[in-house]
Protein backbone atom coordinates (compact mmCIF):
# COMPACT_ATOMS: atom_id res chain seq x y z
CA UNK A 1 0.00 0.00 0.00
CA UNK A 2 1.03 3.29 -0.51
CA UNK A 3 1.89 5.90 2.66
CA UNK A 4 1.15 9.10 1.38
CA UNK A 5 -1.62 8.55 3.95
CA UNK A 6 0.47 10.34 6.58
CA UNK A 7 -0.58 11.17 10.43
CA UNK A 8 -1.49 14.85 11.27
CA UNK A 9 -1.50 15.80 14.94
CA UNK A 10 -5.54 17.76 14.50
CA UNK A 11 -7.46 15.55 12.50
CA UNK A 12 -8.82 17.61 9.19
CA UNK A 13 -12.47 17.49 8.83
CA UNK A 14 -14.40 18.44 5.74
CA UNK A 15 -17.42 20.71 6.62
CA UNK A 16 -19.45 23.87 5.30
CA UNK A 17 -18.95 26.68 7.62
CA UNK A 18 -19.83 30.38 7.58
CA UNK A 19 -16.49 32.57 7.33
CA UNK A 20 -15.70 36.16 6.97
CA UNK A 21 -12.54 37.48 6.15
CA UNK A 22 -11.69 41.03 7.11
CA UNK A 23 -11.33 43.17 4.57
CA UNK A 24 -12.87 40.94 1.92
CA UNK A 25 -16.44 40.26 3.40
CA UNK A 26 -19.16 42.61 4.70
CA UNK A 27 -20.90 39.71 6.55
CA UNK A 28 -19.88 35.61 7.09
CA UNK A 29 -20.45 33.59 4.19
CA UNK A 30 -21.16 29.92 3.66
CA UNK A 31 -18.26 28.35 2.24
CA UNK A 32 -16.78 24.72 1.97
CA UNK A 33 -13.84 23.42 2.90
CA UNK A 34 -12.10 22.01 6.31
CA UNK A 35 -11.75 22.74 10.09
CA UNK A 36 -9.14 21.27 12.76
CA UNK A 37 -8.94 23.14 16.31
CA UNK A 38 -5.39 24.65 14.43
CA UNK A 39 -7.07 26.13 11.63
CA UNK A 40 -9.54 26.58 8.78
CA UNK A 41 -9.29 25.66 4.82
CA UNK A 42 -11.75 27.05 2.90
CA UNK A 43 -13.15 27.72 -0.71
CA UNK A 44 -12.74 31.47 -1.47
CA UNK A 45 -12.70 33.17 -4.89
CA UNK A 46 -10.79 36.44 -3.89
CA UNK A 47 -7.32 37.35 -3.40
CA UNK A 48 -6.57 37.82 0.46
CA UNK A 49 -3.34 37.93 0.96
CA UNK A 50 -0.25 36.12 0.33
CA UNK A 51 1.20 32.61 2.76
CA UNK A 52 2.58 34.93 5.85
CA UNK A 53 0.26 37.35 5.97
CA UNK A 54 -2.19 37.34 9.09
CA UNK A 55 -5.29 38.51 8.84
CA UNK A 56 -9.11 38.72 11.16
CA UNK A 57 -11.37 36.06 10.44
CA UNK A 58 -15.16 35.15 12.14
CA UNK A 59 -15.55 31.57 12.02
CA UNK A 60 -19.24 29.97 12.97
CA UNK A 61 -21.42 27.04 12.26
CA UNK A 62 -24.08 26.88 9.51
CA UNK A 63 -26.82 26.25 11.82
CA UNK A 64 -25.96 28.10 15.17
CA UNK A 65 -25.16 32.10 15.93
CA UNK A 66 -22.27 30.95 17.81
CA UNK A 67 -19.31 32.87 16.24
CA UNK A 68 -15.55 33.51 17.32
CA UNK A 69 -13.41 36.65 15.65
CA UNK A 70 -9.57 35.69 15.53
CA UNK A 71 -6.15 36.41 13.78
CA UNK A 72 -5.15 33.83 11.39
CA UNK A 73 -1.93 33.39 9.61
CA UNK A 74 -1.97 32.32 5.62
CA UNK A 75 0.03 29.35 5.37
CA UNK A 76 -0.74 28.23 1.68
CA UNK A 77 -3.26 29.56 -1.06
CA UNK A 78 -4.50 27.23 -3.56
CA UNK A 79 -4.91 28.91 -7.27
CA UNK A 80 -6.32 27.37 -10.65
CA UNK A 81 -5.70 28.25 -13.78
CA UNK A 82 -8.72 29.85 -15.59
CA UNK A 83 -8.84 29.02 -20.08
CA UNK A 84 -10.00 32.77 -20.03
CA UNK A 85 -8.85 34.45 -17.19
CA UNK A 86 -5.41 33.31 -16.02
CA UNK A 87 -4.62 32.19 -12.27
CA UNK A 88 -7.11 32.50 -10.10
CA UNK A 89 -7.72 31.97 -6.32
CA UNK A 90 -9.70 28.67 -5.24
CA UNK A 91 -8.93 28.12 -1.68
CA UNK A 92 -6.87 29.33 1.24
CA UNK A 93 -5.68 27.65 4.17
CA UNK A 94 -5.35 29.66 7.14
CA UNK A 95 -3.38 28.75 10.78
CA UNK A 96 -5.73 30.03 13.52
CA UNK A 97 -3.20 32.71 15.41
CA UNK A 98 -5.31 33.51 18.89
CA UNK A 99 -4.12 36.38 21.41
CA UNK A 100 -5.09 35.02 24.58
CA UNK A 101 -5.27 31.81 26.50
CA UNK A 102 -9.50 32.66 27.04
CA UNK A 103 -9.73 32.79 22.76
CA UNK A 104 -7.83 29.46 22.04
CA UNK A 105 -10.92 28.10 24.12
CA UNK A 106 -13.42 29.37 22.73
CA UNK A 107 -11.97 28.91 19.21
CA UNK A 108 -11.79 25.19 20.20
CA UNK A 109 -15.59 25.44 21.68
CA UNK A 110 -16.99 26.90 18.20
CA UNK A 111 -14.63 24.24 16.21
CA UNK A 112 -16.60 21.69 18.37
CA UNK A 113 -20.07 23.46 17.15
CA UNK A 114 -18.84 22.99 13.26
CA UNK A 115 -18.11 19.07 13.55
CA UNK A 116 -20.84 18.17 15.48
CA UNK A 117 -22.81 17.16 12.63
CA UNK A 118 -20.22 15.67 10.84
CA UNK A 119 -20.27 12.06 9.89
CA UNK A 120 -17.06 10.82 9.15
CA UNK A 121 -14.76 13.49 11.43
CA UNK A 122 -11.24 11.92 11.40
CA UNK A 123 -9.46 11.10 8.21
CA UNK A 124 -6.00 8.91 6.80
CA UNK A 125 -5.12 7.38 10.61
CA UNK A 126 -2.76 5.06 10.59
CA UNK A 127 -3.30 1.54 12.38
CA UNK A 128 -1.31 -1.12 14.02
CA UNK A 129 -0.75 -4.07 13.25
CA UNK A 130 -2.37 -5.98 16.21
CA UNK A 131 -5.70 -6.61 15.06
CA UNK A 132 -7.86 -9.27 14.94
CA UNK A 133 -10.17 -10.50 11.53
CA UNK A 134 -12.51 -13.58 11.12
CA UNK A 135 -11.25 -16.66 9.90
CA UNK A 136 -12.41 -15.74 6.04
CA UNK A 137 -10.86 -12.64 5.50
CA UNK A 138 -7.34 -13.73 8.07
CA UNK A 139 -3.72 -13.28 5.66
CA UNK A 140 -1.84 -15.51 5.13
CA UNK A 141 1.19 -13.85 6.39
CA UNK A 142 -0.47 -11.50 9.58
CA UNK A 143 3.41 -10.59 10.50
CA UNK A 144 3.39 -8.20 6.83
CA UNK A 145 -0.43 -7.45 6.49
CA UNK A 146 -1.61 -3.54 7.55
CA UNK A 147 -4.20 -1.40 7.39
CA UNK A 148 -4.79 2.24 7.17
CA UNK A 149 -8.05 3.76 8.43
CA UNK A 150 -8.98 6.37 6.11
CA UNK A 151 -12.34 7.88 7.28
CA UNK A 152 -13.29 7.76 11.00
CA UNK A 153 -17.00 8.34 12.58
CA UNK A 154 -19.11 8.32 15.53
CA UNK A 155 -20.66 4.95 13.93
CA UNK A 156 -18.67 3.50 11.03
CA UNK A 157 -15.31 3.90 9.36
CA UNK A 158 -13.26 3.08 6.27
CA UNK A 159 -10.25 0.94 5.77
CA UNK A 160 -7.82 0.41 2.94
CA UNK A 161 -6.06 -3.31 3.91
CA UNK A 162 -3.52 -4.96 1.91
CA UNK A 163 -5.66 -8.35 1.52
CA UNK A 164 -9.46 -8.98 0.50
CA UNK A 165 -12.24 -8.98 3.22
CA UNK A 166 -15.60 -10.02 2.90
CA UNK A 167 -19.06 -8.40 3.53
CA UNK A 168 -20.44 -9.60 6.64
CA UNK A 169 -16.84 -10.63 8.64
CA UNK A 170 -16.24 -9.26 11.86
CA UNK A 171 -13.11 -6.60 12.25
CA UNK A 172 -11.13 -6.19 15.52
CA UNK A 173 -8.11 -3.38 15.32
CA UNK A 174 -6.51 -1.70 17.74
CA UNK A 175 -5.96 2.55 16.28
CA UNK A 176 -3.05 4.07 17.79
CA UNK A 177 -3.61 8.32 18.26
CA UNK A 178 -0.80 9.44 16.52
CA UNK A 179 0.08 12.50 19.98
CA UNK A 180 -0.15 10.15 22.49
CA UNK A 181 0.31 7.11 21.39
CA UNK A 182 -2.57 5.21 23.04
CA UNK A 183 -4.34 2.67 21.53
CA UNK A 184 -8.42 2.22 21.24
CA UNK A 185 -9.69 -1.20 20.13
CA UNK A 186 -12.66 -0.91 17.63
CA UNK A 187 -14.70 -3.95 16.11
CA UNK A 188 -17.63 -3.99 13.78
CA UNK A 189 -18.52 -5.83 10.80
CA UNK A 190 -17.92 -4.83 7.64
CA UNK A 191 -20.89 -3.56 4.91
CA UNK A 192 -19.25 -3.03 1.67
CA UNK A 193 -15.93 -3.97 0.51
CA UNK A 194 -13.86 -3.89 -3.17
CA UNK A 195 -13.15 -7.47 -4.50
CA UNK A 196 -9.96 -5.41 -6.37
CA UNK A 197 -7.42 -2.95 -5.13
CA UNK A 198 -8.19 0.43 -5.82
CA UNK A 199 -5.83 2.05 -8.51
CA UNK A 200 -5.02 4.68 -6.04
CA UNK A 201 -3.79 3.12 -2.82
CA UNK A 202 -3.10 -0.08 -4.04
CA UNK A 203 -5.11 -1.64 -1.21
CA UNK A 204 -8.86 -2.64 -0.26
CA UNK A 205 -11.18 -0.42 0.48
CA UNK A 206 -13.50 -1.98 3.65
CA UNK A 207 -16.65 0.10 5.50
CA UNK A 208 -16.77 -1.27 8.92
CA UNK A 209 -20.12 -0.62 10.38
CA UNK A 210 -19.29 -0.43 14.71
CA UNK A 211 -20.95 -3.04 17.22
CA UNK A 212 -23.08 -1.56 19.32
CA UNK A 213 -21.76 -1.43 22.74
CA UNK A 214 -20.76 -4.47 24.36
CA UNK A 215 -17.78 -4.59 26.44
CA UNK A 216 -13.96 -5.09 24.28
CA UNK A 217 -12.26 -8.46 24.73
CA UNK A 218 -9.72 -9.21 26.85
CA UNK A 219 -7.39 -9.47 23.53
CA UNK A 220 -8.01 -5.75 23.50
CA UNK A 221 -5.13 -3.73 24.69
CA UNK A 222 -4.56 -3.69 28.21
CA UNK A 223 -5.42 0.49 28.30
CA UNK A 224 -8.68 -0.32 26.85
CA UNK A 225 -9.88 -3.86 28.59
CA UNK A 226 -13.48 -3.02 30.09
CA UNK A 227 -14.18 0.03 28.07
CA UNK A 228 -17.25 0.31 25.92
CA UNK A 229 -16.68 -0.05 22.05
CA UNK A 230 -18.69 3.81 21.99
CA UNK A 231 -16.06 4.94 24.33
CA UNK A 232 -13.33 3.93 23.02
CA UNK A 233 -14.59 5.88 19.62
CA UNK A 234 -15.24 8.88 21.50
CA UNK A 235 -12.01 8.91 23.33
CA UNK A 236 -10.18 8.63 20.11
CA UNK A 237 -11.74 11.67 17.79
CA UNK A 238 -11.88 13.47 21.11
CA UNK A 239 -8.06 13.06 21.03
CA UNK A 240 -7.60 13.29 17.32
CA UNK A 241 -9.69 16.42 17.02
CA UNK A 242 -8.57 18.57 20.20
CA UNK A 243 -4.84 16.99 20.54
CA UNK A 244 -3.22 17.43 24.25
CA UNK A 245 -2.29 21.06 24.53
CA UNK A 246 0.62 19.90 27.07
CA UNK A 247 3.24 20.75 24.91
CA UNK A 248 2.54 23.92 25.48
CA UNK A 249 1.32 27.11 23.29
CA UNK A 250 1.98 26.40 19.31
CA UNK A 251 5.47 27.94 18.31
CA UNK A 252 5.12 30.03 15.59
CA UNK A 253 8.33 29.55 13.24
CA UNK A 254 7.82 31.70 10.67
CA UNK A 255 7.80 35.78 9.92
CA UNK A 256 4.79 37.76 9.91
CA UNK A 257 3.03 40.43 8.14
CA UNK A 258 -0.40 42.17 7.19
CA UNK A 259 -2.25 45.67 7.50
CA UNK A 260 -3.22 47.69 10.20
CA UNK A 261 -6.68 48.10 8.48
CA UNK A 262 -7.11 44.35 9.47
CA UNK A 263 -4.79 43.44 12.39
CA UNK A 264 -4.86 46.37 15.00
CA UNK A 265 -1.08 46.60 17.30
CA UNK A 266 -3.54 45.94 20.56
CA UNK A 267 -4.41 42.48 19.01
CA UNK A 268 -0.73 42.09 17.63
CA UNK A 269 0.59 42.84 21.32
CA UNK A 270 -1.69 40.35 22.70
CA UNK A 271 -0.56 37.25 20.57
CA UNK A 272 2.88 38.47 21.04
CA UNK A 273 2.10 37.84 24.48
CA UNK A 274 0.44 34.64 24.62
CA UNK A 275 3.14 32.91 22.19
CA UNK A 276 5.90 33.75 24.40
CA UNK A 277 7.62 35.25 20.82
CA UNK A 278 10.57 37.42 20.40
CA UNK A 279 11.48 39.37 17.55
CA UNK A 280 10.74 42.94 16.24
CA UNK A 281 7.68 44.46 15.02
CA UNK A 282 8.22 47.44 12.38
CA UNK A 283 5.10 49.37 11.08
CA UNK A 284 4.79 51.68 8.11
CA UNK A 285 2.72 54.51 7.93
CA UNK A 286 2.53 57.35 5.07
CA UNK A 287 5.95 58.60 5.49
CA UNK A 288 6.42 57.27 9.29
CA UNK A 289 8.02 53.98 10.13
CA UNK A 290 8.22 52.44 13.91
CA UNK A 291 9.80 49.50 15.84
CA UNK A 292 8.01 47.47 18.43
CA UNK A 293 10.65 45.00 20.32
CA UNK A 294 9.55 42.08 21.91
CA UNK A 295 11.46 39.49 23.62
CA UNK A 296 9.51 36.32 25.20
CA UNK A 297 6.09 38.11 24.56
CA UNK A 298 7.29 41.00 26.61
CA UNK A 299 7.27 44.39 24.93
CA UNK A 300 10.52 46.01 26.34
CA UNK A 301 10.72 49.28 23.88
CA UNK A 302 9.25 51.33 21.08
CA UNK A 303 10.01 54.06 18.91
CA UNK A 304 8.49 55.93 15.99
CA UNK A 305 11.38 57.97 13.56
CA UNK A 306 11.36 61.79 13.78
CA UNK A 307 9.78 61.60 17.58
CA UNK A 308 11.43 61.58 20.52
CA UNK A 309 8.87 59.41 22.99
CA UNK A 310 8.82 57.60 25.60
CA UNK A 311 8.29 54.03 24.63
CA UNK A 312 5.25 54.27 26.36
CA UNK A 313 3.61 57.39 24.69
CA UNK A 314 5.23 56.15 21.27
CA UNK A 315 2.81 52.45 22.16
CA UNK A 316 -0.04 54.94 22.67
CA UNK A 317 0.29 56.66 19.76
CA UNK A 318 0.84 53.53 17.30
CA UNK A 319 -2.03 51.95 18.78
CA UNK A 320 -4.39 54.00 17.48
CA UNK A 321 -2.93 53.54 14.01
CA UNK A 322 -5.72 52.09 11.43
CA UNK A 323 -3.46 52.15 8.78
CA UNK A 324 -0.43 50.83 7.62
CA UNK A 325 1.61 47.90 6.80
CA UNK A 326 3.22 45.79 9.85
CA UNK A 327 6.01 42.76 10.08
CA UNK A 328 6.93 40.98 12.56
CA UNK A 329 10.37 39.43 12.29
CA UNK A 330 11.74 36.83 14.24
CA UNK A 331 15.25 37.45 16.00
CA UNK A 332 16.99 37.45 19.18
CA UNK A 333 16.13 40.54 20.76
CA UNK A 334 18.95 42.55 23.51
CA UNK A 335 17.48 45.20 24.37
CA UNK A 336 16.77 47.36 27.68
CA UNK A 337 13.45 46.91 29.39
CA UNK A 338 12.35 50.65 29.37
CA UNK A 339 8.62 49.32 29.89
CA UNK A 340 8.78 47.10 32.76
CA UNK A 341 5.55 45.06 33.09
CA UNK A 342 3.76 42.53 31.41
CA UNK A 343 2.09 43.24 27.61
CA UNK A 344 -1.36 42.39 29.37
CA UNK A 345 -0.59 45.02 31.92
CA UNK A 346 0.47 47.28 29.35
CA UNK A 347 -2.14 47.40 26.95
CA UNK A 348 -4.69 47.96 30.10
CA UNK A 349 -2.73 51.10 30.80
CA UNK A 350 -2.31 52.00 26.59
CA UNK A 351 -6.03 51.96 26.70
CA UNK A 352 -6.29 54.37 29.50
CA UNK A 353 -3.73 56.98 28.07
CA UNK A 354 -5.79 56.48 24.85
CA UNK A 355 -9.30 57.34 26.53
CA UNK A 356 -7.88 59.88 28.72
CA UNK A 357 -6.25 61.43 25.47
CA UNK A 358 -9.57 61.79 23.89
CA UNK A 359 -11.51 63.58 26.66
Amino acid sequence: MKSSLDRRRGARIPTRLRLKIAGVDSEPRIRRGNVSMTGVYAEIDAPVGEPGSVQTLTLAPVETDVHITVLARIVRVVGVQDLWNGPAVAGIAFEFLPETEAKRVQVEDVVREIIAARDYVAQSLQIDAQFEVGPASAPESPQTAHAVVRDLGVARMVLVTSWPVTVGESIRCNIEAPDSGRRFAIAGKVTKAETAPSPDTDGYRVEVEFAPGPELAPAAPPEAQGATIAGAIGSLLEELIFPDPAGGPHRVREHLRGTLERIRLASLMGFFEIERLTGILSLRREDQTAKVFVKDGRVLDADISGLFLLPRAALATMIQWDSGDFEFELQPVDRVDRLSTSTSALLIELAKDVDEKRR
